[in-house]
């Protein structure tokens, strides 16, 4: 990894902290509600999956870690570094709307999945099987919501700002 992709790493790991931490709205037991995933997808079409799983997983598992939700971090962490991944392995570069559109819902699907097992996995040690099935689906129609703002929002900000970054960084590659 080159000093460069190194700090836009770690400088969008930094970013979903902070908007993490900064935009949430608790949902109970299952976490709270949060607009981290704008920067997660706008790294992944900015950045591509390597900047996107690093800052998309270790951004948001920080934020857990600091907001007091310590016992998500591992889900966290595979969850929406899952997410980055898959959308920017799907999705940057990609001149086809449709093909974008079909990495940022199955990143969003896999986001979602993640959770809702983590969910079960978490209430099941304490509830038993059937109520940590149906306690878990209660987080889902936020995981969705959030995903829905994730991709709408950092699809903006990467429409607005890939030409932007390019001239950039191309600028750099000169000196």
């Amino acid at each position: 990894m080159t000093t460069r992709k190194l700090t836009i790493t770690a400088l969008m790991a930094a970013l979903v902290t902070i908007v993490t931490m900064t935009i949430s709205i608790p949902i109970g037991m299952q976490g709270y509600l949060n607009f981290g995933d704008i920067l997660i997808f706008a790294s992944a079409l900015l950045f591509g999956p390597q900047v996107a799983l690093i800052a998309g997983g270790l951004g948001s598992a920080l934020a857990d870690l600091l907001s007091g939700y310590a016992v998500w971090i591992p889900i966290t962490l595979l969850a929406k570094g899952l997410e980055g991944y898959i959308a920017g392995k799907i999705c940057f570069n990609s001149k086809s709307k449709k093909r974008c559109l079909l990495g940022i819902s199955l990143a969003g699907f896999v986001m979602v999945l993640v959770y809702y097992l983590g969910g079960v996995i978490l209430v099941y040690s304490t509830e038993g099987f059937k109520a940590a099935l149906f306690s878990a689906l209660s987080a889902v129609p936020f995981n969705i919501l959030q995903v829905i703002s994730g991709a709408i929002g950092g699809s903006m900000i990467s429409y607005l700002l890939k030409d932007r970054i390019e001239k950039i960084l191309n600028s750099y590659k000169k000196i």
